[in-house]
C-alpha cells in the first residue's frame, strides 16, 4: 500500500466529507420522493409516514455508506458509520422540531449505524484487491 503525504491526506478527507454530504442529500430526497409518491399511489395514511422514514432511512444509509467508502483500504466499519453522519443529523432536526417520538429515533440511529457499518465493510473488502505476481 502506497504512503500518503499530508496535502494528499487532506484532500481524500475533504472529499471524503464532500461526498457523504451530498449522497446524504440525494439519497434522502431521492427516497422521499420514491416514499411519497408510493403513498399516494396505494393511498397509505399519513400516520404511518413516520415508519417509513425508518425504511428510507435506512436504505439511505446503505447507499451513502457504499458510495463514500469508494477508494478506501481499510477501517470500512468506522467510516461507514462517519458516512451517515448528515443522516443521523437530519433524523435529530427531525426529532427536535416535527412531531416524531424519542423510540423512533433510537430505533432509526440503531438500524443506520448498524447497516451503515456493515455496508462499510463490505464495501471495504470489494476495495482490497490482491494481485500475485
Amino acid at each position: 500500500m502506497k504512503s500518503f503525504t499530508v496535502v494528499k491526506t487532506d484532500k481524500n478527507i475533504l472529499w471524503y466529507i464532500l461526498r457523504s454530504i451530498l449522497y446524504s442529500i440525494c439519497t434522502t430526497a431521492l427516497f422521499g420522493y420514491i416514499g411519497a409518491k408510493l403513498m399516494y399511489a396505494f393511498d397509505i395514511k399519513l400516520d404511518s409516514a413516520k415508519y417509513i422514514t425508518v425504511l428510507i432511512c435506512v436504505i439511505s444509509a446503505a447507499v451513502v455508506s457504499f458510495m463514500s467508502c469508494k477508494g478506501w483500504k481499510s477501517r470500512g466499519v468506522l467510516l461507514g458509520i462517519i458516512s451517515v453522519t448528515p443522516l443521523i443529523l437530519y433524523s435529530l432536526f427531525n426529532l427536535l422540531f416535527k412531531n416524531n417520538t424519542v423510540s423512533l429515533f433510537f430505533i432509526k440511529l440503531v438500524l443506520i449505524v448498524l447497516v451503515a457499518g456493515i455496508v462499510g465493510m463490505l464495501r471495504i473488502r470489494i476495495n482490497r484487491k490482491f494481485r500475485v505476481k
